[in-house]
């Protein structure tokens, strides 16, 4: 194989000698020629191949290398995306694509935001998603005026590639119906509590509760009266009072339902 010579320009470029020059045959292989025009390195090229060549020079050589460029961790399983610019990514709805497990998180029955990973074993809060919706609620004083999203796609080295936010703004009569809708998850949370909670006194103890205060749970639902929470607090029957003070998992019961029922929507 035949020497290339070139000239050391920058990172991202070389300058090969020319085959012929002036008329000579051979010019970009004679060494002295080459040198003597400035080509005096020679260009030692990668066997390896990579998204992207940059050079280095050391001593008498320039060395040829690859480096990867970061890709959209959705491309694994979506191919078709391939070549997509930013803003068509953007507009794909990512619910639709293939590959990908969905996990979703609550606070107070809110949803704060919607993950999407490629390893079907992620730990959430520590494996990088492939995508993420982060949801916040939008407050004009004390009147719900509407709900931002930030959209955050990631690279395979775990990189933010881009974000995209969109605002959703509310009627009265919207902001009204997400309020309930809250408010019904929150109740909703209570009475299934998480799999390592479930046992059969469990079970018992939240029909028991949720028979109790019925009335209490509807009007809350519907309106966000205080009622539940002040029944809660003023309970005197003892054996429902047996049942809000029994401790879970470091905690009682009564603690849990009103952390859930207190206070405002975030």
């Amino acid at each position: 194989m035949r020497p290339i010579y070139a000239k050391y320009i920058d990172r991202e470029t070389v300058e090969v000698a020319p085959v012929e020059k002036d008329g000579i045959a051979g010019y970009g292989y004679d060494k002295e020629k080459c040198a003597a025009d400035g080509y005096n390195l020679m260009l030692i090229k990668s066997q390896k191949s990579g998204d992207k060549p940059y050079y280095e020079a050391q001593g008498d050589f320039i060395f040829e290398k690859f480096e990867s460029i970061p890709k959209l961790k959705i491309l694994a399983s979506n191919p078709f995306l391939q070549g997509k610019d930013e803003n068509e990514i953007k507009a794909v709805d990512v619910t639709m694509l293939a590959g990908l497990h969905n996990f979703k998180r609550y606070s107070r029955g809110f949803k704060t935001y919607s993950r999407w990973f490629v390893e079907q074993n992620f730990e959430d809060g520590v494996t990088v998603p492939a995508v993420e919706r982060i949801y916040s609620l939008i407050w004009n004083d004390d009147i719900l005026a509407g709900k931002k999203c930030v959209m955050n796609w990631y690279n395979d080295d775990d990189s933010l590639a881009f974000s995209k936010e969109t605002f959703e703004y509310y009627s009265a009569k919207d902001a009204a119906k997400v309020l309930k809708d809250i408010r019904e998850t929150r109740i909703l949370y209570l009475q299934n509590p998480e799999f390592e909670y479930v046992n059969p006194t469990t079970k018992q103890y939240i029909a028991m509760l949720f028979e109790h205060y019925k009335g209490q749970v509807s009007d809350y639902i519907l309106s966000g009266s205080q009622a539940f929470e002040n029944a809660i607090n003023n309970e005197e029957s003892t054996q429902i009072n047996a049942i809000l003070n029994a401790v879970l998992d470091g905690r009682t019961i009564k603690d849990r339902i009103l952390e859930q029922i207190q206070g405002g929507y975030g």
